[in-house]
């Protein structure tokens, strides 16, 4: 009797794995999975969105990147046109030069927000699958680009606080570096760090993003160690 019954349960079980099978044979989609939209965006803007299947917002943030890049290019190969341009305005080239940067910091922001906007979509839904990192691979992520462990955890504030310092203060830096009499206008002071040469102002934006570097990775692992704590 135990033995018919045991025998019912196994047929049972293994219909449902072939009928499993057969569903994703078939082109069944898989549940989504949060942490990968968010990865796919961090990767390349509208990536999260194309593994969602919203071809229409993918297409959307992949030009908005393109549109990104061909501008940086075309501003560094014709910046005396542009200076020529402003001049005829009468904009002088350091509120030009002030201008561009400003204008920079959309960059940032849209990334974030295609992150963020792949992340939720994929989360609202009822079937999403989380996903139980290990503490040695949020970490790594963290380590890689500040808050990519965050969202390995399923942490989204935490992944855009991490990567909204990181990122920001890494572009306030870079741009004190690769336009120093435009900060210099910005911010008068200096101060000299071996061959850099800061103000306050990018002074206080290295030490964020040096902050953020360092504490993303130990709470992503910290965050991971206490799950499965206490999961087991």
């Amino acid at each position: 009797m135990v033995g018919a019954r045991r025998a019912r349960v196994r047929g049972e079980d293994s219909t449902v794995a072939a009928t499993t099978g057969a569903a994703a044979q078939a082109g069944v989609p898989r549940p989504p999975r949060p942490w990968l939209s968010a990865s796919a965006s961090l990767l390349l803007w509208g990536g999260g969105q194309w593994v969602n299947r919203e071809r229409g917002l993918a297409v959307l943030f992949a030009s908005l990147e393109g549109l990104a890049v061909a501008w940086a290019f075309c501003l560094a190969a014709a910046w005396d046109s542009w200076a020529w341009l402003g001049w005829i305005f009468f904009v002088d080239e350091i509120t030009l030069r002030a201008a561009v940067a400003v204008a920079g910091l959309a960059v940032p922001a849209i990334a974030i927000l295609s992150i963020s906007q792949a992340y939720l979509r994929a989360e609202r839904r009822p079937d999403a699958c989380a996903l139980e990192a290990p503490a040695l691979l949020s970490g790594t992520a963290s380590v890689l680009v500040p808050g990519w462990g965050q969202l390995l955890n399923g942490q989204i504030a935490k992944a855009i606080l991490f990567l909204g310092v990181w990122a920001y203060g890494a572009y306030a830096v870079s741009v004190s570096q690769l336009q120093p009499a435009m900060w210099a206008w910005l911010d008068p002071t200096e101060i000299r760090v071996g061959a850099l040469r800061l103000t306050w102002g990018s002074t206080v934006a290295l030490a964020l993003a040096a902050l953020g570097w360092v504490l993303a990775p130990y709470d992503a692992v910290l965050t991971a160690r206490n799950r499965h704590a206490a999961r087991g």
